[in-house]
């Protein structure tokens, strides 16, 4: 279906610039739809509207997340199927529907053909959810999960990643050394991730400013989130074991870190988990009968202030000319990415590149490099080996025999 609707798929380079647009409302569209299931009228848009900007001002990286179109389809657009899938789920246990579960099915099949680490993820919370729930209501929830395991089987064993899975290098240590070590490592590279989602304080002055508003919501009974957040401890759990078990999988198979479009992923689904989790907290204490102090005016004076620097720093803690506007967060770098001009002149290159191509009836086209790589926008180019696979690729979409990039001293 994806490949049905790509542009890419039809020739239409023109229109490209609609697929982060559309990813962009799969997210709007999943946020929301998981807000209304968890909220009433009045709180749903503005934490919808808060789950985004926390998401995307922190996105690991935009460019493999919104404007490669693999990484976004494949694995962006899975996080926000995901939310939309959260939400079937959570409107399935409240109302016993059988239509809310024939949806919940639905997306099952769809998340486990999106990549393996989050239809994993999914499928281990549909596990869990079985353990957790009722014997006499286990019936729907053991449908969906073995729904997922057969879906996930498939995709396993679809004849590209069983390619890739035969080209996976066997551990040269032992296996239970080898799962050991990537334990550890992923362990490590989660801790990692997480200081640095935590670092400019950004997660936790929010989550801070939150408190008071969470504190009332623990006092409406009826709420669709407080049957999901009944238990603090699990849910914490959950959510930092989840963080660590999408860290593993490529730690076992390639010995490397998930590429940054995984991590797009992940870092969407523990802000969703964070928030879940600090709620369940607030809202244990409240329904044990404690007062919830409420923030001094100067304790939410300096929250609020902090923010904006937050946004604003560049953590250039060199002070290297380089190093100006190389920001933490997702925000700063697109600023710095527009204001430079670096992407209005990543879009004119590519834009020159194209048209020298359709303009060519040579069967071998040398093009020129690029003259910036803007990190909100720049995932990978061509190269000078007009035999590998993406330049073959490349040559192939616009009926080329050869493609290359010249070096930086020829004329184009």
């Amino acid at each position: 279906m994806l490949t049905g609707i790509n542009p890419l798929a039809h020739g239409l380079l023109e229109y490209y610039w609609l697929s982060p647009l559309l990813v962009l409302a799969a997210l709007v569209l999943g946020a929301w739809q998981l807000c209304r299931a968890l909220l009433n009228p009045p709180h749903r848009a503005p934490a919808t509207a808060l789950l985004l900007m926390l998401v995307l001002v922190q996105l690991p990286s935009p460019a493999e997340g919104l404007y490669w179109l693999t990484g976004a389809w494949a694995y962006l657009l899975s996080g926000a199927i995901a939310l939309s899938w959260g939400a079937q789920l959570v409107r399935a246990a409240q109302t016993r529907s059988p239509l809310h579960f024939v949806a919940a099915g639905m997306l099952t099949v769809v998340l486990m053909g999106t990549n393996f680490v989050t239809a994993a993820l999914l499928a281990g919370l549909l596990l869990l959810l079985v353990l957790r729930s009722k014997a006499g209501q286990r019936a729907p929830w053991l449908v969906l999960t073995a729904l997922a395991l057969v879906c996930l089987g498939v995709a396993v064993a679809a004849p590209g990643n069983v390619h890739r899975l035969a080209t996976v290098q066997a551990p040269q240590l032992g296996l239970g050394r080898q799962v050991v070590l990537a334990v550890c490592k992923a362990g490590v590279a989660a801790t990692y991730s997480l200081l640095n989602w935590f670092g400019n304080g950004l997660l936790l002055a929010v989550t801070l400013l939150l408190v008071p508003a969470m504190g009332r919501l623990a006092l409406q009974p009826t709420l669709a989130l407080q049957r999901l957040t009944r238990s603090p401890w699990l849910l914490s759990a959950v959510t930092l074991g989840l963080v660590l078990a999408a860290f593993l999988p490529t730690y076992l198979t390639v010995q490397l870190p998930p590429p940054p479009r995984l991590r797009n992923v992940i870092y969407l689904l523990f802000v969703v988990g964070w928030l879940l989790s600090a709620y369940a907290w607030v809202a244990w204490w409240v329904q044990q009968g404690h007062v919830l102090p409420p923030l001094p005016a100067y304790v939410r004076l300096a929250l609020l202030g902090w923010l904006p620097l937050a946004l604003a720093t560049d953590h250039n803690t060199h002070l290297t000319h380089a190093g100006i506007g190389q920001g933490y967060t997702a925000v700063v770098q697109a600023y710095r990415d527009w204001l430079s001009g670096d992407a209005a002149r990543y879009d004119a290159a590519q834009r020159a590149r194209y048209a020298t191509l359709r303009a060519t009836a040579a069967p071998g086209v040398g093009l020129p490099p690029l003259p910036v790589q803007p990190v909100t926008l720049f995932y990978y180019d061509i190269s000078a080996n007009s035999t590998l696979w993406g330049n073959q690729a490349y040559a192939q979409f616009f009926g080329k025999k050869a493609v290359w990039v010249q070096p930086p001293s020829a004329k184009p």
